[in-house]
């Protein structure tokens, strides 16, 4: 799946499918760098608080060949993004922060 770089099982796509969609509203893309904490597992997801950058749809493309080489330059601090759930793990709701 796009923004993924390791494979992942079926419970936690799931719960970066949401993330997704909440990139795309903004018509961005999120790639992951990295989980922060705040775990939830049920039996259909799950997931917890990540890291990565929110990278605009036209500049996806660009940003993802520099990422897959473990190369995102200082110019890609701007986008570092925060995907903070919350709610009930049954259905988490999705908030995209950058500080």
């Amino acid at each position: 799946m796009r923004g993924l770089k390791t494979q992942e099982g079926n419970k936690f796509i799931a719960f970066f499918e949401l993330v997704q969609k909440e990139a795309a509203k903004l018509h961005s893309v999120f790639f992951l760098e990295c989980g922060e904490g705040n775990d939830f597992e049920t039996e259909q997801m799950d997931g917890e608080d990540l890291r990565g950058w929110l990278i605009p749809e036209k500049q996806a493309d660009q940003f993802e060949r520099e990422w897959l080489k473990d190369e995102p330059g200082e110019e890609c601090e701007p986008y570092i993004t925060w995907v903070l759930w919350n709610g009930k793990p049954e259905k988490p709701v999705i908030e995209l922060k950058q500080f």
